[in-house]
Parts: C-alpha cells; sequence; structure tokens
C-alpha cells in the first residue's frame, strides 16, 4: 500500500452548533423547526436568511427568499412530512426540465421547477458541468406521493432550491453557504460482494482516505488475503462540508479502525509526535509503522504463496518457490518494505529477470524480481527508505504473466513473507504518551457523539 497518509493541518474542534437562520419578516410564523444536527448547520451569506434547506427529523423545512436585500418579497415556509428522497444528477449540456424528466416527474412539474429555477438563476440553464440533483417527495394519504421540493448543486458553496408552495406553485431561489467544519464518523461492514472501497464508499468515506486507510493497515493486513464479508472498519474525519452535508474537503484524519473477523480490533489515532511528524499508533502508544511492510505494491492479489515445493510453470519440474508472488499491471510501483540498502542491482534471463536485494542489517535482507524497470538513479550502495520506490512491476526473467517476486530472508535462509512477525517502528513515553492519551480521549469522544457522514 502506498505509504503517503494524508493528514492536513490541525486545527481545534469547533465547540458548538448554531441554530438555523430565523424566517423572513414577512413570512407567516409557523412552529419553530428542531435545531440542526452538527453537520446540517448552517451558515448563509449575503446578511439575512437568503435561503437554507434541512431536514429536522419528521419534517423538511425550506425557507425561501427571491433575493438576499430584498425584505419586502414575501417568503415560503412550510413544513410536512417527507417521504422519498431521490437523488441523480444533471449531464452536461442538459436542462433541469429534462434531468427532472427522466427522474420519472410529471412533464407539468418539470416544465414549471424549470422556469421557476431559470428566473431565480441564469446559471440553472442547460449545464456545462454535471451537477447533483435531489428530489424532496411529500407523503400523501393511500400511499401517494407529490414532488415537494427539488435542489441542485450550483457551485461548492451554492445550491439552488424550488418548491412547492399551498397554491402549487413553484419558486426557487440561490442560497449561498460557507462551508461547515465538523468531526464525522464513517463506519460499515464489508460485504463481500464488491471491493472494500465501494463498502467504504457506501458509508461515507471520502475516496482520497480509502487509499489512506489501506496505507495506515498495509502493516497488518493483507487486503486480498485477510479482508472479507462481516469484517467492521471506522474511521473518524474533520471536514468542511456544504449545507447539505455533502463533504467539500477533508481536514485531518483522526481515527481509523478495522476488525477482521476474530482477530483483535485494530485502531490507531493521529497524533504529532515530539518530533513534529504526524503517525498513527493504537491506544497503547505503539505506532502501526512495523519493521516490515506486507505487500510492497498496491492492489496486488497473491497469485503464488511461498510454497517448499512447488510445479514451475515454464520449467515443468516441482522447485521451492522461497517468496511470494503479487500479480498486478506491468508498471505498478514496488515500494521497499523497511529501510535498508541496495546489495545488488541486476538481470538474470531465466531467473528474477531484473531484480533488486536489499540489505536490512541484522542477516535481514529482501529481494525484488521480475522488475520491468527500476526507479533510477537507485543505485548498488544507495540507502532507501521504507516505502520508497525502487522500481515497477514487469514480467522480465522467468515468469509467464506481470508479478512481483518478493522474498524476505533471514541470514540467507528464505522465510515466508506473510508469516514474519513485525515490530513497532517505534513507541510513545514519558511526557509524549500522556498528551497523546488525552488527544486520544477526545476522538474517542467524537467516536461516540459524532454525526454519521454517510448521507
Amino acid at each position: 500500500m502506498s505509504q503517503t497518509v494524508y493528514t492536513p493541518r490541525r486545527t481545534p474542534p469547533p465547540t458548538g452548533g448554531e441554530d438555523p437562520p430565523p424566517p423572513p419578516p414577512s413570512a407567516p410564523t409557523p412552529p419553530s423547526p428542531p435545531p440542526f444536527r452538527a453537520d446540517r448547520r448552517l451558515l448563509l451569506a449575503g446578511g439575512g436568511a437568503a435561503a437554507a434547506a434541512g431536514v429536522f427529523g419528521g419534517g423538511l423545512w425550506l425557507a425561501l427568499r427571491r433575493k438576499p436585500s430584498d425584505a419586502g418579497v414575501a417568503g415560503l415556509r412550510m413544513t410536512f412530512s417527507p417521504g422519498r428522497t431521490t437523488r441523480g444528477q444533471v449531464r452536461v449540456g442538459q436542462t433541469l426540465g429534462e434531468a427532472l424528466s427522466e427522474q420519472g416527474v410529471a412533464p407539468a412539474d418539470a416544465r414549471a421547477v424549470e422556469a421557476a429555477s431559470e428566473a431565480a438563476a441564469l446559471e440553472a440553464g442547460r449545464s456545462s458541468s454535471a451537477r447533483e440533483l435531489t428530489l424532496y417527495y411529500r407523503k400523501e394519504g393511500h400511499g401517494r406521493e407529490t414532488l415537494a421540493a427539488v435542489s441542485m448543486r450550483l457551485s461548492l458553496t451554492s445550491h439552488l432550491y424550488a418548491a412547492r408552495g399551498g397554491d402549487g406553485t413553484w419558486r426557487a431561489h440561490v442560497a449561498l453557504s460557507q462551508p461547515i467544519q465538523t468531526e464525522v464518523r464513517a463506519d460499515g461492514l464489508v460485504t463481500g460482494e464488491g471491493t472494500f472501497a465501494a463498502d467504504a464508499d457506501a458509508a461515507g468515506v471520502p475516496r482520497q482516505l480509502i487509499e489512506t486507510f489501506g496505507a495506515v493497515f498495509a502493516y497488518d493486513l493483507d487486503f486480498q488475503r485477510d479482508v472479507g464479508g462481516g469484517d467492521e472498519f471506522e474511521l473518524v474525519f474533520r471536514r468542511r462540508a456544504d449545507l447539505t452535508g455533502a463533504t467539500l474537503s477533508v481536514e485531518q484524519v483522526l481515527f481509523m479502525a478495522f476488525r477482521d473477523g476474530d482477530r483483535p480490533r485494530l485502531q490507531y489515532y493521529n497524533f504529532q509526535n515530539d518530533a513534529g511528524e504526524e503517525a498513527w499508533y493504537n491506544r497503547q502508544g505503539q505506532s502501526a509503522q512495523k519493521t516490515y511492510m506486507r505487500t510492497p505494491v498496491n492492489g496486488a492479489r497473491i497469485t503464488s504463496p511461498f510454497m517448499k515445493q512447488r510445479m514451475n510453470p515454464i520449467l515443468g519440474y516441482s522447485r521451492p518457490h522461497k517468496g511470494v508472488d503479487f500479480g498486478c499491471p506491468i508498471g505498478t510501483p514496488i515500494m521497499a518494505a523497511r529501510d535498508g540498502v541496495v546489495a545488488a542491482k541486476a538481470f538474470e534471463a531465466m531467473g528474477y529477470g531484473n531484480f533488486i536485494y536489499l540489505n536490512h542489517g541484522g542477516g535481514q535482507s529482501t529481494r525484488y524480481g521480475h522488475m520491468s524497470a527500476y526507479n533510477e538513479p537507485i543505485s548498488v550502495g544507495m540507502a532507501v527508505k521504507q516505502g520508497q520506490v525502487i522500481g515497477f512491476v514487469g514480467q522480465t526473467g522467468d515468469a509467464t504473466g506481470p508479478h512481483l517476486h518478493f522474498e524476505i530472508r533471514q541470514d540467507g535462509e528464505a522465510v515466508d513473507p506473510m508469516s514474519v512477525t513485525s515490530d513497532a517502528l517505534s513507541v510513545l513515553g514519558g511526557a509524549e504518551l500522556t498528551r497523546f492519551e488525552r488527544e486520544a480521549d477526545l476522538v474517542d469522544h467524537w467516536r461516540r457523539e459524532a454525526p454519521s457522514a454517510a448521507r
């Protein structure tokens, strides 16, 4: 797994939420809606209550105004019991009305929403980029439902909202918002029916964090063999979100955990140590980074394990297979499994092909074979760091398909890379451990109290 872990700057946690904006002065005064959840707070630009939309437990509340500065225009505020909420997209070159028709909206409603939206914002016309679209339905009697409101993202900080009034007329307005910073939790189960990335995405994990998750657990897990249906994952991160709750950016990843079947739960906290370095530690202050990486390539699958005897597909007879083969596309970066010095860089036509040997001291070494190319200027005698790219996957030498042949040797004897026990690379102590424990306690609070990142 890649060793680039996404850990932006730290900022102090927010101290509380704001109430939703008051209704326009000219609007009738209905019962007050319940307060926003922490990740639904609205900070609206332009002075007064420009526009807002949010789900409040039993009802959907909408406040619409023609212009933020026009206090003389009557607003619309209504509360109703929400039914279905569906999400779609306005494709490039498509009009809002066309997109609504594809979602099954009646032609008259699609035309009315489009007309009201274009009157409220010129940019609501034919789309020059893909836009998120959300439809809110109101429950009627006898299982019937009516389209009550529509929202469409115009930019990272603006949405267009349209709502059906009591007289059936559609009105629309553009709402501007400042991004909301908050801590959120994403957790779920691995279904075993697709990829881990798909399960994480469904739980609200931003895509850029899925690779970070893999990098943190690369020392403990082989995501091809160890991860399966029923496994549990959890993340806590600080994000900036828009007024619909959609993540705009990740400010900081705070916590990651994984439970692989009946094995002990693995969990790590992001912490800035006394050296000023961001790193991951378990609750005992032991680093996630270990002496060895279990898989020195990303996105690989084991195509051939370590075996005392294996039928060689090219030579046609059995001989020991002294390493693990990781199948992956040609050109996939290969990383040094731990700090070391390049002891050999050469080519074997009927063996490893292009290969590199690294010495790690204490009689330990690693070997990487069948490379398509080296990551220049790698050379004999050069010191390399764990996670540094030393070459690229290929099919050179004695190979029937593109893969990395990876070996670990102790005093010259090959050992199974999948069975090697790795120790924590660093352990916190003293005042540094005390400071870590205080921060971990705060993160544990967010694990219990933070809202879900899933929408």
